[in-house]
């Protein structure tokens, strides 16, 4: 059946394509109430048993930089209640039964494939969120620093004993500022 242009498989009643629904030019599974798409059960206008479905869409490929903090969000909805769960890279489960999942500062032992479970008694979806830890250089940097800084200071401590020993006219401080003994006494001979 060819409609706006667009070859549909599926059959048309009252403008609708059963089997598949036209909307705005996509084809789309499921029913159409009140311009939202619904898989589950309506009755006097409540969505009862629905199986979970995602709001938004996740990214799926994070990139963060070590230190910063780490938060995953893994809201869907659906009836009845739904519970989540959260795997880590390593496997083991999160203690987490939120859809938020939280970390205060990433170390690269943080990377990897963390999945969020959603499930009620009409379904699972999990979604999964592929996290890169990137090492920040500040300990590289603080170490530089800290090598230029000590090698200024040989520097300078190298150029002042050059230049007091090859001054001209030799002399301590205690000369200069005359700290010495004002006068010292001459025999005199006659």
């Amino acid at each position: 059946m060819l409609i706006d242009g667009m070859l549909i498989d599926g059959m048309l009643i009252d403008g609708m394509l059963i089997d598949g629904m036209l909307i705005d030019g996509m084809l789309i599974d499921g029913m159409l109430i009140d311009g939202m798409l619904i898989d589950g059960m309506l009755i006097d206008g409540m969505l009862i048993d629905d199986k979970p479905r995602l709001q938004g869409s996740p990214h799926s490929e994070i990139t963060i930089k070590a230190g910063s903090p780490l938060l995953l969000n893994c809201s869907a909805w659906g009836n009845p209640s739904l519970s989540y769960s959260w795997t880590l890279p390593s496997g083991s489960p999160h203690s987490s039964s939120s859809n938020v999942l939280s970390i205060d500062s990433v170390a690269s032992a943080d990377g990897g494939l963390y999945t969020c479970s959603v499930s009620n008694s009409r379904g699972t979806i999990n979604v999964e969120f592929d996290v890169t830890v990137e090492e920040t250089n500040i300990i590289l940097i603080i170490v530089i620093v800290v090598i230029v800084a000590v090698l200024v200071c040989l520097f300078v401590l190298v150029c002042w004993r050059y230049y007091r020993t090859k001054r001209m006219g030799k002399y301590t401080l205690k000369d200069v500022f005359r700290l010495g003994k004002q006068h010292t006494a001459v025999p005199i001979t006659e």
